[in-house]
Parts: C-alpha cells; structure tokens; sequence
C-alpha cells in the first residue's frame, strides 16, 4: 500500500482528524493534503513529525515509515537498505550468542550406503553425516547447492558444529552458487535467507570459500532437471533435487573425477563471493591498495588509525613499532575515509580511556581523551558519523570494512575467527549506498544527543 492510502487510512481509524493533525503538525494545509492525495511525499523532518503524532500502534508507524522508504528509495534500494540494518543487526548479535553444540561432531562409523534416499528427514541425516565423515577425515567438498536449500536443509548448521573440530579446519570446502537474478535482494525472504548465511559466516572456522555467478535465466526453467544440484565428496557424488527431499549417491571414480571436472570449469568463470584470511596484515595490505576508493568504516569505538598524530604516537608507543604504525595508519587515511562509530562506543571510550583497534590496544591520558573529543567535533559529518546506539548498535568484536563498490571486510577483534572478505556486487553496493546515505537513514544520533556527547 502507498504511503499516502496508509497515512488516510490510519487518520480515519484514530480519533483525529485531518484538520486536527495539520494544526498539531503546524504544516501548510497544502501541503498536507497534497501528501495525503499522494501528489507528494513528506520530507524526513514532516514524517517524523507525522510518526510521532498519529495516534495509531507502534507496529502501524513503522509500517508508515517503511512505505515511505519504499516510494523515496525504489523497492530495489529499499530491500538493499533493509539487507545491510538486517546484517548490523546480525553481527552486532553474534557477540552475545554461544555456539551450539547440542550434535555430536564425530563419525559414528555407522553409515549405511544407499544409492537412492527419500524423505527430508532422511536426507538431511544422510548428508549430515556424509559431512562429518567428511571434514573428520582430510577429504574435501565441493557444493553446488542454493543457499536457500542449504539453510533449509540444516547444512550451514552442521558446517558450523564442525568448527569444535582441528581436523575440520584443513579439509577445504568450497561452495558455488548461481544466482538466478542479478539483484539478489528481491523481496524479505531473500534478505532472511542471506542473513541466516551471515549467521554461519560469522560462526565457522573452516577453510571454506563460496563463490558466485548470475544466471542467465530463472532457475525455473531448470526444473525439468530432476537433480540440479549436487556435492562433491573425496569418494563419492551427491545429487540433489529441486526441494531436497531426494539424493542419489553415486560412488564412482570416473564419475567422481568428471563431476569435479565439470565443477572447476565453471568455478574459472566464477566470482569470488566469500573468502577468508587469518593475518591482519593482509586486511591491511588490502586497504592499501584501495587507491581512490573511499573507505567506509563502522566500529564500535573510535578507530586509533583515524586520530593518530605523531605526538601521541611518540608518546605511548615504543620506537621500534614506529614504522609498522605509520604504515597502518597510512592504509585508512591514504585517500577519501568515513569512520562510523557507535555512541556507545564513544561512551565507553571516554569513560575508560582505553583506545582499542584490530591488533592495538592502549591506555590514553584526560588531556589526549579530550584532544580526541574536540577532533571528533572537527571531523563530525565529514569523515566521522555516530549512530544512536539506540536504533543501530554495532558490534563489540567485529568491525566492517567497506572499499566503495569493491569489497566488504569483516575483521574480528575479541575472538581468533578468520576475517571474512566478501566481494559480491550487491551486497557491497548495498553497504556502500548505505554508508553514503547514512543520514537518511534515520539511524545517527541526532544533534542534541551528540553535543551533549562531544560536550567538554
């Protein structure tokens, strides 16, 4: 529904009237009736005002706000915009969930070999344990399954419940993907489905790397295919139908060695969707080579490599890690830089004076916490932006790196996970877009609560 049709209808179901509202919202009478007749849309300060006022449920005003959103953005931004709030959300909740390991990891040794297996249920079980004779034996796997299928079928799941396992972390798994539109964020189900895929992104340790290609056509006309989709294991093939519910298993060699054939020729073709690394100096070598990119950076706390000066450095770190600062440094602020912090974080910094980046961690002075509060007002809204923690919290552990357009970063602070590099054109054009209109996002502190923040 238009903004404009939910706007009259919430106005009859509540006890105002349209002239009560334009007396409450002090806007002009023509104005007003034109944003009811549809003739134009509010601007961000006039919805606010109209979200506040109406006297209709919580639920209702933000389905006002979204159908706003929909008509100012276009559906296919607006989707986008709710991919990336939907992944802050995500990763900002890893912090606070344990790993399940309610299923046990180790081969049972006790598979019976079928070549035909019907029944979800039993395919789900068949797979699961060919996974985990898998990893807990130094074989491989290669994946050429949806990641819709994938969640469905629980696979992303035991995947993850194999990080309890130093065997798994050698066996290399990888996983091809085609999509079949060029914009994957179609409608919320696909947003739900990529984000319980971030979920075991943010929760696995192993050697896996996905990558992606676009379809020509919708998978659709694919569906005379009985089995389009398979698993490569060391000693056997998988096919997998359509909904799942049925597999063939195919132990033979020449089979085998054709399957993963035909599987690498199609991954020369292919994109990297998905792919990690352990060395924090390759995520800043990667920085280093963005050239006139701009980078986009949320974390929680103030970033030591965007309000380090030489006096603070000679200050609190030893001469010999001189070199090797500047060079980290140099990576975030060679070229066009937004830092995107959290008020939170910003709190907590002030409070505790404690300076903390990837691979940096330090105790600062009153006077160098208060040189760095005046700084913040300085940069303010032009390389630093504070969310309200509020309505956008970020993550204790991980910080986001965004190469405009290029690539999305996820870089671990409390934890030894790998980084995660993720280079899938939508998702970072997502990110980025969002990084740039930040402001319309209605996600950032809003002016009275910043001074009072940034106040001496």
């Amino acid at each position: 529904m238009r903004f404009s049709e939910l706007l009259n209808s919430y106005i009859e179901k509540s006890d105002m009237t349209k002239n009560s509202m334009i007396n409450v919202l002090n806007i002009d009478r023509s104005t007003f009736f034109q944003i009811l007749n549809g003739r134009r849309l509010p601007t961000n300060k006039q919805l606010m005002d109209i979200v506040e006022n109406i006297d209709v449920a919580t639920v209702e005003r933000r389905r006002l706000i979204d159908a706003y959103e929909r008509e100012t953005l276009g559906e296919d931004m607006y989707q986008a915009q709710k991919f990336v709030q939907n992944s802050l959300d995500i990763i900002y909740e890893s912090d606070y969930k344990e790993k399940d390991i309610s299923i046990s990891v180790k081969t049972s040794g006790e598979k019976d070999d079928k070549t035909h297996v019907t029944g979800k249920s039993s395919v789900k079980k068949y797979l699961r344990q060919l996974i985990i004779d898998e990893l807990t034996t130094g074989g491989s796997i290669d994946i050429f399954t949806p990641i819709s299928l994938m969640v469905e079928m629980d696979l992303f799941q035991i995947l993850s419940l194999m990080c309890s396992s130093e065997e798994a972390h050698n066996t290399p798994i990888r996983q091809l993907v085609e999509f079949p539109v060029r914009n994957i964020f179609t409608n919320s189900e696909s947003i739900s489905v990529l984000g319980l895929y971030l979920e075991f992104l943010l929760n696995q340790n192993l050697d896996y790397h996905a990558y992606y290609y676009y379809a020509d056509s919708n998978l659709s006309t694919r569906m005379g295919v009985f089995y389009p989709y398979y698993m490569i294991f060391s000693n056997r093939v998988i096919l997998l139908n359509v909904d799942g519910d049925e597999l063939i298993d195919i132990s033979d060699t020449d089979i085998n060695k054709a399957w993963r054939a035909n599987f690498e020729e199609i991954l020369n073709s292919a994109d990297s969707l998905v792919s990690s690394f352990d060395k924090k100096e390759e995520y800043v070598a990667l920085l280093g080579q963005r050239g006139n990119k701009t980078l986009y950076i949320f974390e929680k706390r103030p970033g030591i490599s965007f309000m380090m000066t030489k006096e603070f450095m000679d200050k609190y770190i030893p001469k010999p890690m001189h070199e090797m600062i500047y060079a980290h440094v140099n990576c975030f602020i060679q070229s066009d830089y937004v830092e995107i912090i959290s008020s939170a974080g910003a709190e907590a910094f002030f409070a505790d004076k404690c300076i903390d980046e990837a691979g940096f961690k330090l105790q600062a002075e009153e006077q160098d916490v208060m040189f760095v509060k005046e700084w913040m007002k300085e940069r303010l809204h032009n390389t630093l932006e504070i969310l309200d923690a509020e309505k956008m919290p970020l993550s204790d552990n991980w910080s986001i790196s965004v190469i405009e357009d290029e690539c999305l970063i996820l870089v671990p602070y409390l934890s030894n996970d790998k980084i995660i590099y993720v280079s899938e054109k939508n998702i970072v054009k997502a990110f980025t877009n969002f990084a740039k209109n930040i402001s319309s996002a209605e996600v950032l502190l809003d002016d009275e609560k910043t001074t009072q923040l940034l106040k001496n």
